[in-house]
């Protein structure tokens, strides 16, 4: 029961981590870049 949990949760972290990713690479990046740049 327990290597289940550590399973699903691991596969729920990566998805996280993914969907996260994906979205820093796409809109975030791009803001964080020009206000880290605007310094």
């Amino acid at each position: 029961m327990s290597r289940w949990k550590r399973i699903s949760l691991l596969i729920v972290f990566t998805l996280i981590f993914g969907i996260i990713a994906f979205f820093h690479e796409s809109r975030l990046g791009k803001w964080i870049d020009n206000e880290v740049y605007d310094f």
